[in-house]
Parts: C-alpha cells; structure tokens; sequence
C-alpha cells in the first residue's frame, strides 16, 4: 500500500475508494466464507465473556485513537495532503503507553472473534494482521521521521 503513495497522493480519493471496495467485497464473500470454514475448536461457554469483553477493549481502542489523533491524522488524510496538518508524533493520552493503540484494538478484535467462534479462517486473519501491522508500523515510521526531519 505504501509503494502507491505517489500515486495516491496525486489522486487522494482513490485510496478510499479501494478500501471500500475492499470492504464491499469482504462484506459480500465473509457469510460464505464463514459458513463454509472448518471450525478449529468448539469454544467453550466459559469464553464467550472473554470474547465479547476482548472485542470491546479492541473497539474502545480504536476509537481513542481516532479521537486522539483526529480524522484527518487516523484516516491518513494528512499522508495524502502533507500540507494539510502539521506533522507531529502523538505521544500523549493512550500513546503514551501504546504506540499503535488502534492496530492493537484490531488484534485484540481478531483474536477475541477466534475464541469466540473457533473458526480456521478466523485463525487466518489474526495471522495476517499480526504480520500485516509490523510492516505498517515499519513504514508508517520511516514516513513520520522523513517529515518531521
């Protein structure tokens, strides 16, 4: 996604669009798919608490991400228009103990969706956002520290 930067910056509402493509596509294939996954464990009634309370710390930290750092800054608005903000590292409320609070809110949604349902593709995505966000961060990173230079 970060190699089509250039791109997207000349052309700042394409990347929305791609992602709502993404989500429309996700949003039509995800009932088949979970229909027809295996089904990795049979989770116990013990874990649906733990499901359900892990998936509403996840949410409760994305959304003090977004209001921490604002739309413009959390939906990458300000990457596609470097003029519109003024580039600044976010190292106060939950970012002062958590660098990426919002992708760890979507982990802990993924893994709280796997204990909760058991299902292999559930398993899948977990793993995907566990090695998609370091890559992310990696890049997102390099970006901060070339404009705040």
């Amino acid at each position: 996604l970060h190699a089509l930067l250039p791109v997207w910056r000349k052309i700042p509402l394409l990347p929305y669009l791609f992602f709502v493509a993404i989500w429309a596509g996700a949003a039509a294939t995800l009932p088949t798919i979970d229909r027809i996954s295996p089904i990795l464990f049979t989770p116990s009634p013990a874990l649906f608490v733990p499901s359900i309370v892990l998936m509403l710390i996840g949410l409760l930290m994305i959304c003090v991400s977004v209001i921490s750092l604002g739309p413009i800054r959390f939906f990458a608005l300000a990457v596609l228009k470097p003029g519109s903000t003024q580039p600044v590292r976010v190292e106060t409320g939950i970012f002062r103990w958590i660098p990426h609070p919002a992708y760890l809110g979507f982990i802990l949604i993924a893994f709280g969706n796997l204990i909760g349902s058991g299902k292999l593709y559930l398993l899948g995505a977990l793993m995907y956002l566990l090695v998609l966000f370091p890559i992310v961060i990696l890049f997102e990173e390099r970006e901060l520290a070339a404009n705040l230079s």
